[in-house]
């Protein structure tokens, strides 16, 4: 362990190089920017592959029927406060939210407005920059070097996107000091970023870990018990609609754990196409943490012909091989509302309402001093109308 001294001075090495960038002068290892000449295109979500893929050129039929979808929104938008409510409104959300409103209904969803406090994100980060924890910042550090190598946003070592997420995550390890940072914490930072400016997505953070609906922040609190209730009633769900396939996986000894962790943490993120994931969290933004669940069960339910044949090493490589797998997107959010429903049903969609207490912050938010004026514009804002929204799961 480093003495205090040297965990003070290796913190803020680590920070002048987030603050610095590449145009600084920060030097990096080869491992650490990827071979852009390996990459042949880009796709729509700013992920880069390197096989060229299909055509995908919408018709003209197509594109029309976006353009209206995305009016509608726009429409609902303006009327939120009466129409956030209704079966039509809950059968969109499942039809998918367009890109170009995804912001505004991410950020209603999360009801921004709430939780977010002037000036509060640029002190947060201040603090963290001269007194945060030193593991925290280290193991950010490393795993913003890690995660998203295959988007643009992120690509580059120290470069606008990398700077940005690891303000994010510094910042909010003062904001939430009984948790400070963990692994995995990155992955719903980064893709609240692909649809917020630095800001929102800040702040939406503070709202996935604190709030009923969401309560994230019990699945990263030390020894995970958020996970381990989640994966547990996981074991309930698929003991009781699938007892076949939990009967073959109990034999195999594959837990709820060895899947769940990841599912769960990262909210399925590298185990479902990207576009899926997108649908998902369309999805789970609005009604909560019951949407995870049903789509841990639905997903055993889909393959469940193939996990039956397969042997344990097997298991463990099909639930990592999900996102190559051929999904049908309105398919499966068509069966994921009848999982949802029939886990409702079945009073499953949840874990007991006794534990869910203790997967929220036990303290206030702290309310920090401002920082020094060079510190006092470290994002911009997007502006566009939001509204509170309420705090408890949309049944």
């Amino acid at each position: 362990m480093p003495s205090d001294e040297e965990a003070d001075a290796a913190r803020l090495e680590i920070f002048i190089k987030y603050e610095t960038g590449r145009d600084g002068g920060v030097e990096v290892e080869d491992w650490e920017d990827p071979n852009l000449e390996l990459y042949a295109v880009t796709d729509r979500y700013g992920f880069m592959h390197k096989e060229r893929l299909p055509p995908t050129t919408p018709s003209e039929k197509d594109l029309e029927v976006m353009r209206q979808r995305a009016l509608k929104w726009t429409k609902m938008i303006v009327k939120w406060d009466g129409i956030v409510d209704t079966p039509l409104f809950r059968r969109r959300v499942f039809k998918g939210v367009p890109d170009g409103v995804r912001t505004a209904v991410w950020s209603n969803f999360l009801g921004l407005p709430e939780i977010r406090r002037e000036g509060q994100y640029a002190a947060a980060y201040y603090v963290a920059r001269e007194k945060g924890r030193f593991q925290d910042i280290e193991q950010i550090d490393k795993d913003i070097a890690r995660r998203f190598r295959e988007h643009v946003m992120f690509r580059e070592r120290y470069g606008p996107g990398q700077q940005t997420l690891f303000r994010i995550l510094a910042a909010y390890s003062m904001y939430n000091s009984e948790l400070g940072y963990c692994q995995g914490m990155d992955a719903i930072a980064g893709l609240l970023m692909m649809y917020m400016s630095e800001e929102d997505a800040y702040w939406g953070m503070c709202r996935l870990m604190s709030c009923e609906k969401y309560a994230m922040h019990g699945l990263y609190i030390n020894e995970l018990p958020k996970v381990r209730e989640m994966c547990a009633h996981h074991g309930t769900i698929r003991q009781k609609i699938m007892p076949k396939v939990n009967q073959h996986l109990e034999s195999m000894g594959f837990d709820p754990m060895l899947y769940g962790t990841k599912w769960f943490m990262e909210g399925f993120q590298e185990r479902l196409p990207f576009s899926l994931v997108l649908r998902l969290w369309d999805v789970y933004l609005f009604i909560g943490e019951s949407v995870m669940h049903s789509m841990a069960a639905l997903l055993l339910k889909m393959f469940r012909k193939t996990l039956l044949k397969q042997s344990f090493e097997e298991l463990h490589e099909f639930m990592k091989l999900l996102p190559d797998k051929k999904f049908d997107n309105d398919e499966v959010m068509d069966n994921l509302q009848e999982m949802l429903q029939d886990l409702n049903r079945q009073k499953l969609h949840a874990i007991p309402k006794s534990a869910s207490a203790m997967f929220l912050p036990s303290e206030a938010p702290p309310e920090y001093p401002e920082p020094p004026e060079e510190f006092r514009s470290i994002s911009l804002r997007r502006h566009h109308r939001t509204v509170s929204t309420p705090c408890t799961e949309t049944k």
